[in-house]
């Protein structure tokens, strides 16, 4: 999930595992079959904003769908990971908590964004909420 605020900044999180800035987000539960929903869950949980809800502009569709590959890692094989990027808003941005899969939470402006070190599927996605929500 990308989170915006009301000045149009988005929330990052220091993944404590991959040790780079990410979007909020995790894996669907079993009982899960809606990845909007999954996201807003996710996006809850590791923020600890209980306001959030899908953006305005992009209701509940994907901004951005992307197709990785995860390396293997210790006792996990290489596998696929299939994101679905939704954008969710708070109206409450100080009342951000991290959670045990963070280092950090911080708030980022979007024209400050190439400060940050994020792979190339969240640059594009991060590239197509800014022109949307510029362009408004």
């Amino acid at each position: 999930a990308l989170v915006v605020d009301p000045g149009g900044r988005v929330l990052l999180t220091f993944h404590a595992k991959l040790q780079r800035w990410l979007q909020l987000g995790g894996h669907s539960l079993p009982d899960e079959y809606n990845p909007g929903q999954t996201a807003l869950r996710e996006a809850r949980e590791e923020s600890g904003l209980d306001d959030l809800v899908f953006h305005p502009a992009f209701g509940d569709r994907p901004l951005d769908i992307d197709l990785h590959t995860i390396p293997a890692r210790r006792d996990e094989p290489a596998h696929d990971h299939l994101d679905f990027r939704y954008v969710l808003e708070t109206q409450s941005p100080s009342a951000i908590v991290c959670s045990d899969e963070s280092s950090a939470l911080q708030w980022a402006r979007l024209d400050a964004l190439d400060e940050y070190d994020y792979d190339p599927a969240l640059r594009r996605a991060l590239g197509k909420l800014r022109q949307v929500l510029d362009s408004r």
